[in-house]
């Protein structure tokens, strides 16, 4: 008698359908952590350029675009709040605890890890910190400017 492929037909076909169920919620995930890695590229690149703006006319810009910056996605908003304070938001799609294995512009110039975790360089300095970990949702940030109680 020969055996019966019925069975083993039967098993890698459910082999292939999880694997396409598999496939299909990686694809699904794929897509929000994308668009929140370039959203936090993005935050970078425009914490950087102004927390140089705000450093060097001791005031923050009436908007983004005052301070020379370009291409803000729809997922970051800044507001004025006043003379010395403003409120920068990242509306992420996802969360993330993962730190950034990429050093950006702002750690190499003072040579320290920015974030929540470093002590040294905080949002209540009047810098603009963007950190890697993040939640789903917005995060908020109402940074006071302290840059012209230095001068001298």
């Amino acid at each position: 008698m020969k055996p019966s492929l019925k069975s083993y037909k039967l098993g890698l076909g459910v082999i292939g359908l999880l694997t396409v169920i598999l496939l299909v919620f990686v694809l699904i995930q794929a897509g929000p952590t994308k668009q929140d890695i370039a959203t936090y590229n993005a935050a970078v690149n425009i914490a950087d350029q102004l927390n140089n703006y705000t450093y060097n006319s001791y005031t923050p810009p009436n908007t983004l675009a005052d301070a020379g910056i370009t291409n803000v996605p729809p997922s970051i908003l800044y507001i004025k709040l006043s003379a010395t304070k403003y409120r920068f938001c990242i509306d992420y799609k996802t969360n993330s605890s993962v730190l950034s294995q990429t050093p950006s512009p702002t750690e190499f110039m003072t040579l320290l890890p920015i974030g929540s975790d470093n002590p040294s360089l905080t949002s209540s300095d009047g810098y603009l910190v963007i950190s890697p970990d993040h939640h789903k949702g917005d995060n908020c940030q109402t940074i006071t400017n302290t840059f012209g109680s230095y001068q001298f």
